[in-house]
């Protein structure tokens, strides 16, 4: 925690309703915060360290409960991100909110 903490650049204090839950079988950690501020903080972590070590780390926030979420597979990879937006965020899916 101290680590994501310490890297996030948040006040231990402010910290303190953060909840981390790893799960070891996905190799993922899960940041619950009621702070807007902290979530931000954490989704902008690129790297994390832990004693002598860095490591890289993908952070994102959560999509809201109500929305569409998951994982594109076989992309055409010429498609921009402009294409990509056009072709999933739209009227038709009113519950895609980004790609």
């Amino acid at each position: 925690m101290q680590a994501f903490v310490r890297t996030a650049g948040i006040a231990p204090e402010a910290a303190k309703a953060d909840i981390i839950c790893p799960n070891v079988v996905q190799n993922i950690l899960v940041i619950a915060t009621p702070s807007e501020g902290n979530a931000e903080a954490h989704s902008k972590l690129q790297h994390i360290h832990i004693e002598s070590k860095s490591y890289a780390v993908a952070a994102y926030i959560a999509a809201p409960d109500n929305t569409s979420k998951g994982v594109l597979r076989v992309i055409d990879a010429s498609l921009s991100a402009t294409q990509l937006q056009e072709l999933f965020v739209n009227k038709r899916n009113p519950t895609i909110l980004e790609v």
